[in-house]
């Protein structure tokens, strides 16, 4: 494997998780991989950018500023969609959601500045999906009691009957 942090900024590309430094934990060789480290700059600039937006929004008083305002109509326009998609339950999911477009955005666009992008890693893509699948099915029971699975049956009866 890759050894030093060399590789996380290389000048051509390199689609290939590389493993950066070997541990043994209970007896397991573990690895830390570049989407390791690739992710924890991800969420390291949210983290970053989150804590001066809120130190930012906390000082205004009277106007709101330009970042407020941008704030605002990035929080509304996230409630919208929200709304229509979901309908007024949504509005609970609307932080996931956010959170999840902005993981993919930051990780995106991490690769063009020389980073590996995190989501090229199908360890990343899978876990967000698998743990948004479980998140929909777990919510569809809670809200639909006993009718979740005919409401998922139905759906794919008519689909069926249709070819």
């Amino acid at each position: 494997m890759g050894s030093g942090l060399g590789i996380l900024a290389a000048r051509e590309p390199d689609f290939q998780i590389h493993g950066l430094l070997k541990f043994e934990l209970f007896g397991q060789e573990l690895w830390l991989t570049t989407t390791h480290i690739s992710v924890l700059i991800v969420c390291a600039a949210l983290i970053i950018f989150a804590i001066i937006v809120k130190a930012k929004l906390k000082d205004t008083e009277g106007e709101p500023g330009s970042l407020q305002n941008i704030a605002e109509m990035a929080v509304e326009a996230l409630d919208n969609m929200v709304c229509g998609n979901m309908g007024s339950k949504g509005l609970s999911f609307r932080n996931y959601i956010g959170t999840l477009f902005f993981f993919i955005l930051i990780s995106n666009l991490s690769g063009l500045v020389g980073l590996r992008p995190p989501t090229a890693d199908y360890g990343v893509t899978f876990t967000l999906g698998i743990f948004t699948f479980i998140l929909i099915q777990f919510n569809n029971v809670r809200y639909n009691k006993e009718g979740h699975l005919l409401t998922c049956s139905s759906q794919y009866r008519s689909y069926f009957q249709s070819i």
